[in-house]
């Protein structure tokens, strides 16, 4: 790979072939070979772009915005393109690591943005990319890092790990009101009810049933699927604004409290890990009745470890931490 031409529309689905509805990516080129690898993208998120890309629009504080995470997805579709060389016929990219993800500034619907991913090193079939989101102008709207590796995707199928954490607790069953969550599209609400939570609210563990009709579950992937890694963070961000609003009613508090750190675990009922995720700091503020949007700033590491298929429920414990 010595460098080429934009590639995009039917070549872009030839190149990821894997994906199909809510596809973020429009366009990409690569260049160098290797280690010393790297790709350009092009994206925008607009309500009527086709592709089912309104789902990834959420209110911002002057009209929609792009869902952080969404942001991440951009990046690692990059880095899918930049990995396709290493690729043998039938293998797809799986991602097991994103890390220190900074969100800057709100992506508007409809701006156009521009990408660049790196490569950075490999270990053995893992390859680790960095990369940044860019305005038109150059100002920066995201950046971290993100692992990949390259499997036959019938050879990834769940991987019950010996290292089980401790089960869940299950001590209610406390609806999460989805009103409160009434800046963006039911869908995209990870989180179903509260089943336990510490007597001073610093941990609460939250339940969620993936459903078998998602609109994830046509494009992630094409018959096979399995609950998007994004899908998965967003669940602990999810759970730490449903700890926020929690926390706020407890205090007798009329705004919630912004810039809230939280670890998190996600894991089935058995205790088998599915993701962890480590200082998510969210912002959100706003009256509590009708809380501002969620907006989530940064992630030090999220780690996937085992897919969700559609019918399976996940349990996502979140634990306040230091900022």
């Amino acid at each position: 790979m010595t460098g080429c031409e934009w590639i995009e529309g039917a070549a872009l689905e030839t190149l990821l072939p894997h994906r199909g509805v809510n596809l973020l990516i429009d366009a990409v080129r690569t260049s160098g070979s290797g280690a010393s690898s790297s790709g350009q993208s092009r994206l925008a998120v607009g309500p009527d772009m086709g592709l089912g890309r309104g789902i990834f629009l959420r209110e911002g504080e002057s009209g929609p915005v792009v869902i952080e995470p969404a942001l991440a997805e951009h990046l690692a579709l990059n880095a899918i393109c930049v990995l396709a060389p290493d690729m043998a016929k039938g293998e797809i990219a799986f991602f097991s690591l994103i890390s220190d993800f900074e969100f800057l500034q709100e992506a508007r619907a409809g701006a156009p943005l521009f990408a660049e991913v790196r490569r950075l090193r490999d270990k053995g079939r893992f390859r680790r990319f960095e990369g940044e989101l860019k305005l038109p102008d150059g100002a920066p709207v995201a950046r971290g890092e993100i692992m990949a590796y390259t499997a036959d995707p019938s050879s990834a199928e769940r991987r019950e790990t010996a290292k089980l954490l401790v089960p869940p607790r299950v001590r209610e069953a406390r609806p999460v009101d989805a009103r409160l969550f009434w800046w963006k599209r039911p869908e995209m609400i990870f989180v179903d009810e509260r089943v336990d939570a510490s007597d001073d609210l610093s941990a609460a563990t939250y339940r969620y049933t993936y459903p078998p009709d998602h609109p994830f579950c046509p494009g992630h992937f094409p018959g096979n699927p399995v609950m998007m890694g994004i899908a998965q963070w967003i669940a602990a961000a999810d759970a730490a604004y449903a700890l926020a609003l929690d926390r706020a009613a407890a205090r007798g508090a009329s705004t919630l409290e912004s810039g809230l750190a939280v670890d998190a675990d996600i894991v089935r009922e058995s205790g088998s890990p599915i993701a962890e995720v480590r200082q998510l700091v969210v912002a959100a503020g706003g009256p509590r009745e009708r809380p501002a949007p969620l907006r989530l700033e940064r992630t030090r590491r999220v780690g996937f470890r085992d897919q969700v298929r559609p019918g399976e429920t996940i349990y996502i414990r979140v634990q306040v931490s230091p900022a």
